[in-house]
């Protein structure tokens, strides 16, 4: 008797590997659990344009079980899924490969890793036509789940599943040598509070709000030092740099950028820090905030679904254009501490109880067993 198919839809160039933790690579793990289910499991990666000479490179092997394939015609595409007619069929991201996967395959779930429905009449309209026709969909936040079922997507086919975080890893402590180190590298003098902004810079996650409120925190005589650990990647979307803001707002001095880090760099600097600051419109589940929590940081983010629907009593929440309110509860915490540190011990809790690897993996194999 031939193995069951699990085919896993990936909409980018897939070579195995985030570059994160094996326990956050959460386009592999669908695949890994489906694998140690007995499956023939197959990542189809499926880039929206060419990628040159890597396309060259049809196959590939993970590992001994799971099959990376490389598809980028559609025409080649819709022959795979074809021949796959009883196959288990796991779509991400809200891409056309991946809406049309509701046809194929004898069971088919759907991931959007996005929380918030699309804002356009017709955008919606389309999107929900699609979901509407999986048999199940898998989200990362409770608000996701009850956005779904205001739009008429029943609530039996909505599995709340959060993406896994390495709890375990961030966790750990660095030395006080190595924090001093740390701190010298970066400038920051004993008497300065830091605040982390973890991610590639992008406009969504509105930095702009963040600088704004350490210029408010700067005429206040806060001292205090922001740490931007990621690329700047607004340039490409036309907006101004990172550094651009900085000047106007005359706050270079109190701004640290480090570019792309590794994640045993973003643990040590978590170590170093005192609060994660995040001001995004929109996240799917937001990992690096989640990484910053099991690190032991406060959270000042922004009050958009994906947070508060998780950390609704354990986190100060601010509106993603309010600079007055994030400088506000940054002070807050600073000014209470017990209450950060209360915070904190929830917030932990939380990934523990629901984002552990091993309760996530379990959950995936209830899910597949499911459809």
């Amino acid at each position: 008797m031939s193995k069951k198919s699990f085919i896993e839809i990936v909409p980018i160039f897939f070579d195995g590997s985030l570059g994160i933790s094996d326990k956050e690579d959460y386009f592999l793990i669908p695949a890994k659990v489906a694998s140690e289910m007995g499956y023939e499991s197959i990542i189809l990666s499926t880039p929206a344009m060419d990628v040159g000479k890597l396309m060259q490179k049809k196959h590939k092997k993970v590992n001994k079980d799971i099959q990376i394939i490389h598809i980028q015609k559609w025409i080649s595409y819709l022959r795979f899924l074809f021949q796959y007619k009883d196959a288990v069929i796991f779509a991400n991201d809200r891409v056309a490969k991946s809406f049309i996967a509701c046809f194929f395959g004898k069971h088919n779930i759907f991931m959007s890793h996005q929380s918030r429905l699309p804002k356009k009449w017709w955008q919606r309209k389309i999107f929900l036509f699609f979901v509407k026709k999986f048999d199940a969909i898998k989200v990362s936040n409770p608000f996701e789940k009850e956005e779904l079922i205001k739009a008429g997507v029943k609530p039996e086919r909505i599995h709340y599943i959060p993406l896994s975080i390495d709890h375990e890893f961030f966790s750990k402590k660095v030395s006080t040598q190595r924090k001093n180190e740390i701190r010298k590298k970066y400038n920051i003098q004993k008497d300065e509070k830091v605040l982390l902004f973890l991610a590639h810079v992008r406009k969504f996650k509105r930095i702009d709000t963040v600088l704004q409120a350490m210029h408010i925190l700067r005429e206040q005589n806060i001292k205090v030092k922001l740490i931007i650990a990621g690329k700047d990647m607004l340039l490409n979307e036309k907006e101004k740099s990172i550094q651009e803001q900085a000047e106007q707002l005359g706050i270079t001095e109190q701004i640290v950028l480090t570019e792309s880090i590794s994640q045993e760099r973003a643990r040590e600097i978590m170590n170093i820090s005192d609060i994660c600051v995040n001001s995004s419109i929109h996240e799917g589940q937001g990992l690096v905030v989640y990484e910053a929590s099991s690190a032991g940081l406060p959270l000042c983010v922004s009050n958009i679904g994906s947070f508060t629907s998780v950390f609704t009593k354990s986190a100060l929440f601010h509106n993603p254009d309010d600079a007055r309110k994030l400088a506000d509860n940054i002070q807050y915490y600073f000014k209470h501490p017990q209450i950060a540190k209360r915070h904190v011990t929830i917030n932990k809790k939380i990934i523990k109880e629901r984002c552990d690897y091993n309760i996530v993996t379990s959950k995936l194999k209830e899910l597949f067993l499911k459809v």
